[in-house]
């Protein structure tokens, strides 16, 4: 980009001087310049624009497929949890059923001991 700008700088600065229409051409061309300076800034941030765009594209896809990967975890580690809640339901069901068993047959044993007590009291 050095060159043209040196190029045009060039032009104005050891351009004769200049009379009538043949200064018209001068501006002329550096209005074609300029408009093909611009037109190709233009083109170089179309082109990055179009990049960003496709990177932008490509970043969305490996966030949406690593968002679908992590549903897919969570569900998993939610479905253990609830197997695990339904086990730890169902153990706890099995040890408070054995409890009141033991405890039952405790209060049945203690009777006749109490009994006996009763007796072993009144005897003396």
């Amino acid at each position: 980009m050095k060159r043209p700008l040196t190029l045009c700088l060039g032009l104005i600065v050891f351009s004769p001087t200049v009379h009538g229409d043949e200064l018209d051409d001068t501006e002329s061309t550096l209005e074609g310049f300029e408009y093909q300076t611009l037109t190709a800034k233009l083109d170089y941030l179309q082109h990055k624009l179009t990049e960003m765009g496709f990177a932008i594209k490509e970043e969305r896809n490996a966030t949406d497929e690593k968002l679908a990967h992590q549903k897919n975890v969570s569900e998993w580690i939610l479905s253990i949890m609830n197997q695990q809640s339904q086990t730890l339901r169902h153990n706890l069901s099995e040890v408070t059923g054995s409890i009141s068993t033991l405890n039952q047959k405790m209060i049945v044993q203690e009777e006749p001991i109490e009994e006996i007590g009763q007796v072993l009291n009144t005897a003396y």
